[in-house]
């Protein structure tokens, strides 16, 4: 499930299963997801000026230094990155760590991304694009130089900044082997901090795959050897 779908996703889920997905039910699910992308979001808000480095002054100075931050953060989806000086590390900011550990892996055994393992390790591509869809909104509040709250995060205003990053997760991963590989690795990290935050220092479970190597292998010759006898 997109983490920013909101009463469509219902509807359509409805459609598909009538039978067991009543009102009541399709309610709750809108009401969660709305309420983790909310606590999402509160929690970027939180450690946006930390991560950034965007300052409280009424100082001209300082609040041209944050105007002109915010401007260079945004411009290119610059946040993104560990050294947006660089486009070292893309999606790699700490904050989305940092975020990932409040929200999901907080509540030691009883944490989502505990509780919910399966769906979070690797950490999936959705969670990254919701966090980095709240630093965009959180940074925007800065756009000014001051702080300025109170705009909505609704999914009608970012479902678009929301896309943007799924597409370019999908896009990084695709551009070359490299990339894949490095992706792979930054995901499955996210989760191993994650669950090392909430308090298992040991290394987790991997569901087996279903094939060893020299099954794979011997399937890749079988292809081979048809392909000779063609």
């Amino acid at each position: 499930m997109g983490v920013m779908t909101n009463m469509r996703w219902g509807r359509r889920t409805m459609k598909r299963r009538p039978r067991i997905m009543s009102a009541a039910h399709t309610r709750l699910i809108v009401e969660r997801v709305s309420t983790i992308r909310g606590r999402v979001k509160d929690k970027v808000v939180e450690r946006v000026a930390s991560h950034y480095g965007f300052k409280t002054s009424n100082k001209d100075h300082v609040i041209q230094a944050n105007k002109e931050l915010a401007g260079k953060l945004l411009g290119d989806d610059g946040y993104i990155f560990e050294d947006a000086a660089t486009s070292m590390g893309m999606y790699e900011h700490p904050i989305l760590q940092d975020v990932i550990n409040a929200q999901w892996f907080s509540k030691k055994k009883k944490s989502d991304g505990i509780v919910f393992g399966a769906s979070f390790n690797p950490i999936p591509d959705p969670v990254i694009a919701l966090v980095f869809t709240a630093v965009e909104y959180a940074i925007k509040q800065w756009a000014s130089g001051l702080l300025v709250s109170g705009s909505q995060f609704s999914e009608a205003d970012y479902q678009d900044v929301y896309k943007r990053h799924l597409d370019g997760l999908e896009q990084w991963c695709n551009f070359s082997t490299r990339p894949a590989q490095a992706l792979a690795r930054h995901q499955q990290r996210l989760y191993s901090y994650g669950r090392y935050r909430a308090g298992f220092h040991n290394v987790p479970e991997r569901v087996n795959s279903r094939f060893d190597n020299a099954k794979l292998a011997r399937a890749a010759a079988a292809i081979c050897d048809a392909s000779d006898e063609e």
